[in-house]
């Protein structure tokens, strides 16, 4: 009777499990190794027709802020996604973690999803909350927003392309690497306007920059027309 009932307990802890994955909202995607977002650009959508897609989330660990002359370090514990603004009428955002809080310790995701009912180019801005000790003692909140992403809604509208999105650095500041999302490999310049020689690697949606090497600073990196600043710290 024992054995028998340690049996149902076993079966029903397995469908629990299959089910928990087959529900969940996303599955983050393995590729995202540095602090950031994953996909860079927003596959198209098209309207009447659903859509679905997965933004993998990794919380940065650290930051720097600035009062007065002092430069600081923070310590992020968590951030929390606050709204998204800016989607088409029929579409909405569920995260994987029901609070929508996102930690530095795990891959976590967002899902975009639903039927857009009118076309054109929305950019999209993801209100953020982070959770942080500056000095790694003082609790601090601190609001920002992430305006990279833009989804395009084929239609009459839809012909604005998604290339002019801005361009991104992540992290920033930096002090080993930085990824920038690029298809144009990066030309990075100092204050003085010099390009300056360093290494970088093509991945699938950009390109990983080598920085151990520049002094700190704030440098200029430009791809194509495009160009953003990297402070290196």
């Amino acid at each position: 009777m024992i054995r028998k009932f340690l049996s149902i307990l076993a079966i029903a802890a397995m469908s629990c499990s299959y089910n928990e994955v087959e529900g969940q909202i996303c599955t983050p995607d393995v590729n995202l190794t540095v602090p950031g977002f994953l996909p860079l650009t927003l596959p198209d959508a098209q309207i009447n027709v659903p859509y679905s897609q997965a933004i993998t989330v990794l919380a940065f660990k650290d930051t720097t802020v600035k009062q007065g002359n002092l430069t600081l370090k923070v310590y992020i514990d968590s951030m929390k996604i606050t709204g998204i603004s800016g989607l088409p009428n029929g579409m909405a955002y569920n995260c994987l973690s029901a609070t929508c809080v996102f930690t530095p310790a795990a891959l976590s995701c967002v899902k975009l999803s639903g039927t857009p009912s009118e076309s054109g180019v929305f950019p999209l801005k993801i209100a953020i909350l982070a959770y942080a000790k500056v000095s790694g003692v003082l609790p601090t909140t601190q609001k920002d927003t992430i305006e990279s992403f833009v989804l395009n809604v084929s239609g009459s509208a839809s012909t604005l392309s998604l290339s002019k999105r801005d361009l991104t650095i992540s992290p920033n500041p930096a002090s080993q690497t930085a990824f920038v999302n690029s298809e144009i490999e990066p030309m990075i310049y100092n204050s003085l306007g010099q390009l300056l020689t360093i290494n970088s690697q093509k991945q699938i949606f950009g390109y990983n920059l080598n920085i151990q090497n520049l002094l700190p600073g704030i440098y200029t990196v430009k791809c194509g027309l495009k160009s953003v600043k990297l402070i290196v710290e």
